[in-house]
């Protein structure tokens, strides 16, 4: 179903239940003329994909774009969300060809994504994942993921330092009873 088809939907939905916060995915459609739709959500992510052979990020491009978009957002005088990831890969999926990936660099992917969104005023920042790990965009505490540099907790440390939050490591059982894939 298109935006435009769900449109008359809005009105009947609020009529039940009151005020909405509605967020529109991705889309292409002309978002302008959407009154009702108050924050527009985007895994932007597509200018960091790269082939399997890339090793390095343009960073002045994503934050050139993402600038760019978040001003043509904002011109609709909606609020806009970005999505930010420790890394991607999609090797194991077999979705694209050929796959899409994006390095981790040993956490610096992450911490610049969130330092740039931090930077630009982006409305609203979505860390796309927890435990993927099929798609290597995990954050959860783990062993022996790529660029794993002996710190479990490396990717829960990078979200509690740019929240401004203490840190404090659970726990985690001896490794010999974890999954040896974790």
């Amino acid at each position: 179903i298109s935006y435009k088809d769900i449109a008359p939907w809005y009105d009947y939905v609020e009529s039940y239940i009151g005020d909405v916060f509605w967020i529109l995915g991705d889309s292409d459609e002309n978002i302008d003329s959407i009154s009702e739709i108050d924050l527009i959500d985007t895994h932007w992510v597509t200018p960091l994909c790269c082939d399997t052979d890339a090793i390095e990020i343009d960073w002045e491009s994503y934050r050139q774009d993402l600038k760019n978009y978040i001003a043509t957002i904002h011109n609709f005088g909606k609020k806009f969300s970005c999505h930010t990831f420790p890394g991607f890969q999609e090797e194991k999926l077999l979705r694209s060809d050929p796959p899409r990936t994006l390095i981790r660099d040993a956490g610096y992917t992450l911490k610049h994504q969130l330092e740039i969104a931090r930077e630009e005023n982006v409305d609203y920042i979505i860390i796309s994942s927890f435990n993927d790990w099929c798609e290597n965009t995990n954050i959860e505490a783990g062993w022996d993921f790529e660029d794993y540099d002996g710190d479990p907790y490396q990717y829960l440390k990078i979200v509690a330092d740019f929240t401004g939050t203490e840190f404090i490591a659970p726990p985690l059982p001896p490794k010999v009873y974890v999954d040896e894939l974790l």
